[in-house]
């Protein structure tokens, strides 16, 4: 029952950052991107971790896989803006990005497992 009532208050609790982050874009974009770009999502996940009493181990392994499996999606917000600046339609842009970001993927894994990094 606990855990059924915990999954709904981390659901709303996150839904509502979220929200507000989106809400913010629309009144100024800088602070919306500084907030969006602040990585929201991993800190609530950790802090959920750290609430539920995960052990610090468990928290520094996700934080430091979550680091790795970053790097790979950052080529994507560098190709957007040149693609939408030079005519790309948003949804053709995103997808061609979102194909980018999966290869991107396919390297960082062989490159991880490559050198038995755990992740």
């Amino acid at each position: 029952m606990w855990g059924a009532v915990m999954f709904w208050i981390k659901a709303v609790v996150s839904g509502i950052i979220i929200a507000l982050a989106s809400e913010l874009v629309k009144r100024s974009v800088i602070a919306g991107a500084f907030l969006t770009a602040l990585p929201l999502v991993s800190i609530l996940v950790m802090s959920w971790m750290w609430y539920e009493g995960q052990d610090t181990e468990q928290i520094a392994f996700y934080a430091q896989s979550t680091l790795l499996l970053l790097l790979p999606s950052v080529p994507m917000f560098l190709l957007l803006p040149i693609l939408l600046r030079q005519g790309w339609e948003y949804g053709a842009g995103l997808m061609a990005c979102t194909a980018l970001t999966v290869c991107c993927y396919g390297v960082m894994y062989f490159i991880l497992r490559t050198f038995n990094v755990e992740f």
